[in-house]
């Protein structure tokens, strides 16, 4: 009986000669098919990466590179000095460039660090290590304070990707779409 996956019986060799002929998000999504081509093909470089996020569907997206995690991630991940300045996109830092969460795990950002993100100060919360825009004086954020178990659903790592409480944004919309973020697939990012 033939299998049904013959692409995955192919030598280590092959799938990366393919791969190569692809454009970055087209591997991308090839290596998200499945965990054995994940594993089999190279890792995005830093040169690929820097590449895409200065092509157009990356800017009109307003989608920026995290070196520390090689993805490309909306802007709403990043703090206001990581997307200006010298690590702005195309700027000579761009590759010291990291998104919340990387910032977190390298100690870029410690336990009540003040930062902006889009233009408004958060600190990182001492319980559940976000990014929330108040913290009380044992350093938690609104939501850890108010219900320490409900924090649990916003934890780094839950699989949400997000690094900053939805709350801290004032958005009143019901569907996740905010007028005040032009350009991004709604303020919840």
């Amino acid at each position: 009986m033939a299998s049904t996956q013959p692409i995955l019986h192919l030598p280590r060799e092959l799938l990366c000669n393919i791969t190569e002929y692809l454009e970055f998000y087209d591997r991308e999504r090839f290596a998200s098919t499945c965990r054995h081509i994940w594993n089999t093909i190279a890792p995005v470089t830093e040169d690929e990466l820097l590449r895409a996020e200065a092509e157009e569907f990356s800017t009109s997206k307003n989608l920026f590179a995290c070196t520390g995690c090689s993805r490309l991630r909306t802007m709403l991940q990043f703090t206001d000095a990581m997307r200006k300045g010298k690590q702005a996109r195309h700027g000579i830092e761009a590759r010291t460039r990291r998104c919340l969460e990387c910032g977190v795990e390298a100690g870029l950002y410690k336990i009540n660090d003040e930062v902006m993100i889009m233009g408004r100060t958060h600190r990182v919360c001492s319980s559940c290590k976000m990014f929330a825009g108040f913290v009380n004086n044992n350093g938690m954020c609104i939501t850890c304070k108010d219900d320490t178990t409900k924090s649990q659903t916003y934890r780094r790592g839950s699989g949400s990707g997000r690094m900053v409480h939805d709350v801290e944004f004032d958005c009143s919309c019901s569907n996740g779409t905010c007028s005040r973020y032009d350009n991004l697939e709604g303020c919840h990012g």
